[in-house]
């Protein structure tokens, strides 16, 4: 079995079992606001025109600067 096709190392530690780099994967780990941009705009409208509310456990956006 070519050894260069598996999965990255498993350590344990007393935070629980991590990656064994220790590096984050960017894509599943960016956590920053997404930008507010036209594909967001009806959302906004309608939100304001009350025609359909904000679910209450979901954080409200922040543009980025």
């Amino acid at each position: 079995m070519d050894r260069s096709k598996r999965g990255k190392p498993r350590v344990q530690d007393e935070e629980g079992v991590k990656d064994g780099d220790n590096r984050e994967d960017d894509s599943r780990r960016d956590k920053r606001p997404k930008p507010v941009g036209p594909a967001t705009t009806s959302l906004d409208k309608a939100m304001s025109e009350g025609v359909i509310s904000p679910d209450p456990d979901t954080p409200s956006r922040t543009p980025r600067e």
